[in-house]
């Protein structure tokens, strides 16, 4: 194996070794009638590519019947070129169009787009959509900013459980660390920015006043329980502050229905509409902080049951001075 010197040293070649590889399969689809675009990802896209690196491609085709063995219009192809291994997709127009179209921005596949390059293209369209990746709407700003605190809210919780309860500091940590990036996410979130798989360090230079002893001190240093509580206070005092913000999706719903909303309520419409679940563990957490007031809603297990249940739901009320004196 080589040393992480000689793979410094080397970086350069490689780099050009790969630029090769797709300059030649960017030659091949050129000659191919059926090729519309290619666009490139990953580390050779943006970052620095080293030994072990490969290259991810999608390769959008015009409309064509699916191929033996193919998966509906998507194929997923293992090719080589220069000694490379190109991870290739292909698919057509329509169906990258859909995908380009029918995600959220600032989600993953957005994320992708925004850090890729498109290497070939003889159709304008599928270059101004490409280039239309980059605009982050308000509504999936706020979409995204909403599905980044759910995803802290549940390991910060088992954090603080095995850092106050079990006293079990480095544990504790572990839970902390799983949260760093949906913090992170919300912090370029709010600048306007795309989170992608570097977004920690993208945050810690944003607001290094929070992130830097939450994370950098904290990993450097023997995780004590006093660090961790510090560590932990820092981010619900973070999160807690933005509240208004960052779960403003489900804080309008609520406020819009007016009435107690059952787990499975909210789930449903969170989840099946608009892909973020979750969601319930974070109103038991707004609860806590006495923005929303937990309540419960008559539930039976099947259809023909005759006995009922008392399911978990939730109200707000943006207008009310006193939760707890709100009908339930």
């Amino acid at each position: 194996m080589a040393s992480d010197a000689g793979a410094r040293a080397s970086d350069p070649e490689l780099a050009a070794r790969y630029e090769r590889a797709v300059a030649r399969l960017v030659a091949r689809a050129e000659e191919d009638v059926n090729v519309l675009a290619v666009v490139l990802f990953g580390s050779l896209a943006y970052d620095t590519v080293w030994q072990r690196s490969d290259v991810d491609l999608m390769i959008i085709t015009r409309e064509h019947k699916p191929l033996p063995g193919a998966k509906r219009f998507v194929r997923s192809l293992a090719l080589v070129e220069e000694e490379v291994n190109v991870h290739a997709f292909v698919l057509t127009r329509s169906h990258f169009k859909q995908l380009i179209e029918g995600s959220l921005q600032s989600s993953p596949i957005h994320s992708s787009f925004a850090r890729s390059r498109l290497v070939y293209s003889r159709d304008d369209s599928l270059r101004s959509l490409w280039h239309d990746v980059e605009r982050l709407g308000s509504r999936d700003r706020a979409l995204q900013l909403f599905q980044a605190a759910v995803s802290a809210v549940p390991p910060l919780d088992k954090a603080e459980k095995y850092c106050r309860v079990k006293d079990d500091p480095r544990y504790a940590f572990l839970w902390l660390s799983r949260a760093y990036a949906g913090l992170a996410q919300i912090e370029v979130y709010r600048h306007g920015e795309v989170a992608d798989r570097e977004v920690l360090q993208r945050a810690v230079e944003l607001n290094p006043d929070f992130f830097g002893p939450i994370y950098l001190q904290l990993i450097d240093r023997p995780k004590t329980r006093r660090r961790l509580e510090r560590a932990l206070a820092a981010a619900d005092a973070y999160l807690s502050a933005g509240i208004p913000e960052v779960f403003a999706p489900l804080l309008d719903y609520l406020a819009e229905r007016r009435t107690v909303c059952s787990a499975t309520e909210l789930e449903s419409h969170f989840e099946r509409r608009l892909g973020i679940g979750g969601v319930v563990t974070a109103c038991e957490w707004l609860a806590e902080k006495g923005v929303l007031v937990k309540a419960s809603a008559p539930l039976r297990l099947t259809r023909t049951s005759r006995a009922t249940f008392d399911e978990l739901a939730f109200l707000y009320h943006p207008d009310a001075d006193d939760p707890d004196a709100l009908p339930l």
